[in-house]
Formats: structure tokens, sequence, C-alpha cells
């Protein structure tokens, strides 16, 4: 019986006959949209529908744009069946990790916040949740091991929790990394001070509603661990005027502060909620010096901005 069933998947493995047209297979509907590349492929497949190609040798780029208009959440540890289909070769798992990381200079972690409504709640070890994250941890891993150790120069970080491995993993595989953009919950900050020391720029993007505070052992990070840093950007924050200035004292190099939609109060109001009068507090000299030594510092234009109203108001 098992020779019998051995032998029959052995026949399902067997080179397909070559499609006289790829487009015409998948239907009328444009499944490559703009894709140019791509259609051309497609017509010099079909001036050579006489040859044979074996299922795993599929053209690399037409294999990305099928997955691209596979659905999401069959790729997810829930779904068994479905991850697997893409990774069942070494062609199709390259295809696959490319679908997942872009090629480019960009690492881009943002999709796991898109696609995790699917994951639903539940907490431990085998949750949904914790097993989409070690399967993402684990191509995450293939990912950098077929990767130039220095081709990532920007990261761009989930609002996700991550596998505990790797948030000491990521910084480690980016020597060269030169911007860091976090959500309002910052992660990794520690790690990246210690093996990122070429960053220039750090974006902490914020929902101006939530008020995640920025501490002063927070403030003291960044003011120590990014020796190059030139850029700094803040958006729905609240720091303490000492943490602000320890960022400045901490950087001769720095020449751009964008603190639009953050809120800089005395450090008596930052364990506590703040109201409106909070921000109205005037900045100690010391610290309006450092900031009139900038080249650019943006903030809210208008004193009485509705964000920052929100913000302070929460």
């Amino acid at each position: 019986m098992m020779a019998n069933t051995t032998k029959r998947r052995r026949e399902l493995l067997t080179p397909l006959q070559e499609f006289p047209s790829l487009q015409s297979h998948l239907g009328k509907r444009n499944w490559f949209g703009r894709h140019e590349k791509s259609r051309k492929l497609m017509r010099e497949d079909e001036q050579n529908t006489c040859n044979n190609r074996r299922w795993d040798e599929m053209n690399h780029e037409i294999l990305i744009c099928i997955m691209e208009k596979c659905p999401w959440y069959p790729w997810y540890p829930w779904y068994p069946w479905g991850y697997q289909d893409f990774v069942i070769c070494k062609s199709w798992l390259s295809a696959f990790l490319d679908v997942l990381f872009p090629p480019g200079n960009v690492l881009d972690l943002r999709f796991l916040d898109i696609h995790s409504n699917f994951v639903g709640g539940g907490s431990g070890p085998f949750s949904k949740y914790a097993c989409c994250i070690r399967r993402f941890y684990h191509f995450l891993k293939l990912n950098f091991d077929r990767r130039s150790p220095n081709q990532y120069t920007k990261l761009i970080s989930t609002e996700c929790i991550l596998h505990q491995q790797a948030y000491q993993d990521i910084p480690q595989r980016l020597p060269a990394l030169k911007s860091f953009v976090s959500p309002a919950k910052i992660s990794m900050l520690w790690e990246l001070a210690g093996h990122c020391k070429s960053i220039r720029s750090l974006i902490f993007v914020g929902i101006f509603t939530s008020g995640y505070e920025i501490p002063d052992h927070i403030a003291s990070v960044i003011a120590e661990g990014f020796p190059l840093l030139e850029r700094l950007s803040f958006s729905g924050h609240v720091f303490s005027f000492r943490g602000l200035s320890s960022i400045l004292d901490g950087h001769q190099n720095l020449s751009y502060l964008d603190m639009k939609h953050s809120v800089c109060v005395p450090q008596v109001y930052m364990p506590k909620r703040w109201y409106p009068m909070t921000s109205d507090h005037p900045w100690p000299k010391d610290l309006s010096d450092k900031i009139a030594k900038l080249k650019t510092f943006s903030t809210c234009e208008t004193k009485n901005c509705p964000e920052c109203r929100l913000l302070c108001l929460r």
C-alpha cells in the first residue's frame, strides 16, 4: 500500500506540459497588472510551447507575480496547508522570500501589522499569534542567510511583538543600517544602540491620541547610543525638558529635529496624565538655546494644534 502511494506521488511530480499561454490559462483577468517584465516573459513562454519544463523550474519573476496574487492568510501557520505550498522546493522558497522581503535596501516589517488581524486573540506559546511570529522569524533568518550583510540600510519596524530572539538577531544582522523607523511603542532601541553605530536617522511614529512617553532612560539611550545621528523625528510622544536636553547634549552633529504633534513638559508631569496647561509651560532658556543651534526644528505651526490638544486631553 505504501509503495503504491509513493508511486502515485511520483507520478504527480513528473514534468508538466507547458501551457500554450500562461495568460489564457489564468483566465481573461489581467493577473500581472502593470508588470511589463512579466508580460514579456509570458510571450517568451508562448514561443517555447514545445519544450517541457519541470514544475520547480518556473521563471522566478512569474512565480513572484503568482504568489503576490494569492491571499495572505493561507501563508500563516494556522492554515497548515497554506505556506507549505510555497516552500516545496528551493526555487519556490526563493520567490516566496522575495515576496515577503522584496529586494532592495529597505527591510519593511509593517506587513505583520496588516495581517495580524487574521490571527485574532489568544496568548501563550501555542496560540495562533505565537505560531505566526515563530514562522515569520524562521523566514526572516532564511532571508538574512541569503542576503549580503551590508544590503539593508533602512529598517521599518512593526508594532507586533516579535520572537524574543529576533530583537537580538535583527540588529546584529544589519551592521550597515543608517535609518530606523519605529512605531509608537519603541522596540529594539537598546539592541540597535549596541550594534548599529552607523545610524544617522531615527524616526518614531506615534499616534497623537496615545501619548507615548519618552522616559529619561530612553532619552539617554538615544543620546549615547548613536554617535553619528543627524536627523531625529518624533510624532505623538511626550518628553520631559530634561530628557530632550540630554538628547541635544549627546549629539553635536544633529541638524534636524521634528517634534510635530509631540509635547514637552516638566519632569513632574511625566508619570501622570497631563492637561492642556502643561504644554503651555515656557521652555527653559538653556533648552531653547540648544534648539536654536539646530539647522531645522519643526513643530506644530499653531499653538492650539487640534492633534496636540487631543494628546493633552487624553
